[in-house]
């Protein structure tokens, strides 16, 4: 499923979805108003890794921040380069927010 198909389920009001933090960067996008950012820990095609990108989203103050990957949540919580996530995740898409909106 991509976001765009899930966005009414998940009552999404305004979606943006970027391949890489270049294409966001050059949107324009107001992340003081993001509430979730989902970030791939693999990101293709950018000169900025997954963990890159929560970096730079912590310090922008933009919302929850969720690392998706299929790798094992433990193993990245040891890793002080994920800790800016406040969520890890191994859905691409979930089929619901709650979890991330505590």
């Amino acid at each position: 499923m991509s976001w765009e198909m899930m966005r009414a389920k998940l009552g999404i009001n305004h979606l943006h979805c970027y391949p890489n933090m270049e294409a966001m960067k050059g949107n324009g996008v107001d992340l003081n108003a993001v509430d979730i950012a989902f970030v791939d820990k693999n990101i293709e095609g950018s000169a900025f890794s997954g963990a890159a990108v929560l970096s730079f989203l912590k310090e922008k103050c933009a919302g929850k921040l969720v690392l998706a990957s299929g790798e094992n949540e433990k193993e990245l919580r040891k890793d002080p380069q994920f800790n800016n996530a406040d969520f890890i995740t191994q859905d691409k898409v979930p089929s619901s927010l709650s979890k991330f909106l505590i």
